[in-house]
């Protein structure tokens, strides 16, 4: 991979952690507090509701948020756009679209197919 296309790569990487960092101090902000005494039965559920939803996304963004610095430190490592499994190149129309994986495409239907099965045991 060329310097040209790292940098591309780096760009892209520090667009998506400005927007995820921007998000996080946000959802401070924005998280409603759990249903509490006042209102019905029905508010109280939603205002619940509502408050694990909000939970939920702010933790898959500080889960992205980690996945992007990693990728940050691959490039600097020189290690970025290798697979970390068979140590092969991630195809760039991958890393164009998930530019902080680790993983290429085949490793990562193998870890996913092979997380199924477990899961079904």
């Amino acid at each position: 991979m060329g310097p040209a296309d790292l940098q591309r790569y780096k760009r892209l990487l520090l667009e998506k952690r400005g927007e995820l960092s921007s998000a996080q101090s946000d959802t401070r902000i924005r998280v409603p507090a759990a249903g509490g005494p006042q209102g019905d039965l029905i508010d109280q559920a939603n205002a619940d509701a509502e408050a694990e939803l909000q939970i939920r996304l702010h933790q898959t963004d500080g889960r992205l948020l980690r996945a992007v610095e990693e990728a940050l430190g691959r490039i600097r490592q020189g290690t970025y756009g290798i697979c970390g499994v068979c140590n092969q190149p991630i195809f760039r129309a991958r890393l164009k679209v998930v530019p902080w994986t680790h993983h290429c495409r085949e490793c990562k239907e193998r870890k996913q197919s092979n997380g199924a099965v477990e899961g079904r045991s």
